[in-house]
């Protein structure tokens, strides 16, 4: 009679599942409390119907008295800041757990939700933090993890970071356009804001006015662009920060001018090198000795090659050239030349204003006065003015009861006193002059701002001389 009654109540199919049922533990705990198994099918089958159309809420069904993963649900994916909600059903007629056990971390922001006696446990939240996280949960017919347990679900929750791209490094040519961009999932409510790395102070990104999009386009780039980039990304509550990139910007000069150092009339050349020197122009500077902020237009040093001829000591100094192409400009590095001079060649670069002309010859004296001109360079002279003092002045003095013959020359001005050699004699006639040096004989020689000084023990017939050298 009972047989009778099922088959008359159940459908093939209907039936078909209430067998497959009776392998399952909870379905064999809902037997000995006496429930009829037509209820437990109807409540199934209404149960597997709802879950297909509820999908919105990330419900997990399954078997009778299991916690199952519901065909088609993988692990779930979402975007920080944006709403987890997963539901988590155990299947099965007046089943209702008791115990409900979740024991893996889950992202800040989201917590687990079980309710005792009831057929649903949620995952609900919004995660702050990007990660993954493997997530098993289990259910008891009984509190404290005791009676039937139906089998464990275990899944994945993946939160992904606001930025799904980032942006990337750049290398532009000088005067080009430069692009910086990034990608975001979900771009509903979401703020940009590009900034750049302060040079002064490399822990500080500085905002850049306007650039509030997830392009940062940059156009006619220069030097002045180079440097480390980043956006900040902001949803809500939530801020992220992207990958600091660099911006560098391609220069037109492949090789730039080398510091050089040549003699006193020799002919340096101080060159540059371009990428692609079609279509450029050059002007060559020197560095304002007055004002060094300064750097002026050499005339006619307009090639990519700074040429001087008989370099001099005033050629000395700081070089660089400005390179322009269509209407891009760009400054070379500055190249430093050092003429090796003499200090009777500096001498001569600063009086003659052709120091190789006849006139600036060591021996020549253009002032007809007593002093030729390599005299005249080691006191500082001019050789274009006669020198109304006659030199040396003869003067007296006693020194620990010696009387000594004082020669008092100007001071030394240009050259060293290794320029310098003393001689003295007693007989001009014979013309026998001895080479005196400091310290020897009482010998007193001084060097000063306010001369130069030699002391001689004095003798009835004494002469002097200085013999000059151009070499140092």
């Amino acid at each position: 009679m009972k047989f009778k009654l099922l088959f008359s109540r159940l459908s093939w199919p209907v039936f078909f599942i209430a067998v497959m049922l009776q392998r399952s533990p909870v379905v064999r705990y809902l037997a000995e409390i006496e429930l009829t198994l037509i209820p437990r099918i109807q409540h199934l089958w209404t149960l597997v119907a709802g879950a297909v159309t509820v999908g919105a809420y990330n419900t997990v069904t399954g078997e009778s008295g299991d916690l199952r993963l519901r065909s088609g649900f993988d692990d779930t994916t979402v975007i920080v800041g944006e709403n987890l909600r997963i539901v988590i059903e155990i299947e099965g007629d007046n089943l209702s757990p008791e115990d409900w056990r979740m024991t893996d971390p889950l992202p800040d922001g989201v917590s687990w939700f079980p309710i005792s006696n009831a057929t649903t446990g949620v995952i609900d939240g919004v995660p702050t933090e990007t990660g993954s996280w493997d997530i098993t949960v289990r259910a008891w017919a009984k509190t404290n993890m005791r009676g039937d347990e139906g089998s464990p679900v275990s899944f994945k929750i993946v939160v992904d970071p606001l930025i799904s791209q980032q942006p990337a490094a750049q290398a532009v040519d000088l005067g080009g356009a430069a692009t910086l961009s990034l990608a975001v999932a979900n771009s509903e409510g979401v703020t940009f804001q590009w900034q750049k790395q302060n040079m002064g102070i490399p822990e500080i990104f500085d905002d850049l006015a306007d650039q509030t999009g997830a392009t940062f386009n940059l156009n006619g780039v220069t030097f002045d662009d180079v440097g480390n980039y980043r956006a900040v990304v902001t949803k809500g509550s939530i801020v992220e920060i992207s990958d600091v990139v660099s911006l560098t910007v391609n220069s037109l000069i492949s090789e730039q001018p080398l510091n050089q150092t040549v003699a006193w009339n020799g002919s340096p050349e101080l060159k540059i090198v371009l990428v692609e020197p079609t279509g450029v122009t050059y002007q060559w500077q020197k560095q304002n000795s007055e004002n060094p902020e300064l750097f002026d237009d050499l005339p006619g040093q307009t090639g990519a090659v700074l040429e001087l001829v008989n370099a001099r000591s005033n050629d000395s100094g700081n070089y660089q050239v400005v390179v322009t192409k269509d209407s891009v400009m760009e400054v070379s590095l500055v190249a430093l030349l050092t003429v090796d001079s003499t200090p009777l060649q500096i001498w001569l670069d600063a009086h003659f204003e052709d120091p190789f002309a006849i006139e600036a010859g060591e021996e020549q004296n253009n002032d007809f006065d007593n002093f030729n001109n390599l005299h005249e360079s080691l006191f500082g002279g001019d050789p274009n003015v006669p020198d109304s003092i006659q030199f040396p002045e003869v003067s007296q003095e006693i020194i620990n009861e010696t009387r000594y013959a004082v020669f008092r020359f100007p001071a030394i001005a240009v050259g060293t006193e290794s320029q310098i050699a003393p001689e003295v004699t007693d007989e001009l006639a014979e013309n026998n002059w001895t080479p005196i040096q400091n310290g020897l004989e009482g010998v007193i020689i001084e060097s000063s701002p306010e001369g130069y000084l030699v002391k001689v023990p004095a003798s009835d017939r004494q002469f002097l001389r200085l013999l000059y050298s151009s070499a140092p």
